[in-house]
């Protein structure tokens, strides 16, 4: 697959959108930090495979250059992006995009990256070994277009240009809540500076929050 350029970017958008969570779920310096924070190709698709709970980019299986198409893609579109039932059309488009060409192993380890409930998939029994990416492959395609549309259809409702109000509105709602005797969530006290690599390995594994939710 194509590399990134060096001087490649994304929109404002997308990248608000990659972070969005973190950035009101966090509700100390570590959000404030993703409010400002320079991405890089890496980071989109970590950010991606996060929201999509998949287990990392950096392992064998091209996972990154798998979610890079994704990334450009929906650069292009999530101006466009509403909630409707053409959202699940443009989901299948991208997976299969993402994945017609892929190599066997790669499909295999995407498969296991993933959430645990693509690797309950069955597929038809007596299958050889010869056969099986035939049958892993429309797996994947299907399972990363249902979890794109989950997290496309949550990117099509926020308003990135609130973004900033809507962490100031949860944490003053988190300082109400510590006011009154609940375990307070913004930080008071001074913390230890976090390098990049801290917040990498918090990345991981960490499940997408939605904005507002709880």
């Amino acid at each position: 697959m194509e590399s990134p350029r060096s001087d490649e970017r994304i929109t404002r958008r997308l990248r608000d959108a990659l972070v969005a969570d973190l950035v009101v779920g966090e509700l100390d310096e570590e959000g404030e930090y993703w409010l400002t924070a320079k991405l890089e190709p890496r980071d989109w698709t970590r950010h991606l495979a996060r929201q999509l709970g998949i287990a990392g980019t950096d392992g064998p299986g091209g996972i990154h250059d798998t979610l890079l198409v994704i990334v450009r893609e929906v650069d292009r579109l999530i101006g466009r992006l509403r909630p409707t039932d053409e959202l699940e059309e443009v989901c299948k488009e991208l997976a299969h995009e993402a994945t017609k060409n892929l190599q066997p192993l790669e499909v295999y380890a995407t498969l296991l990256a993933g959430p645990s409930r693509w690797r309950q998939k069955k597929i038809e029994a007596g299958c050889r070994v010869a056969s099986l990416s035939g049958q892993l492959r429309p797996i994947l395609e299907r399972e990363l277009a249902n979890e794109l549309r989950r997290v496309l259809g949550e990117w099509a409702k926020l308003d990135f240009r609130k973004l900033g109000e809507q962490r100031e509105e949860a944490i003053k709602a988190a300082r109400a809540n510590a006011g009154a005797g609940a375990k307070a969530t913004a930080s008071t006290g001074p913390r230890q500076p976090q390098t990049a690599r801290d917040r990498a390995d918090r990345l991981k594994m960490r499940p997408f929050q939605p904005p507002g939710r709880t």
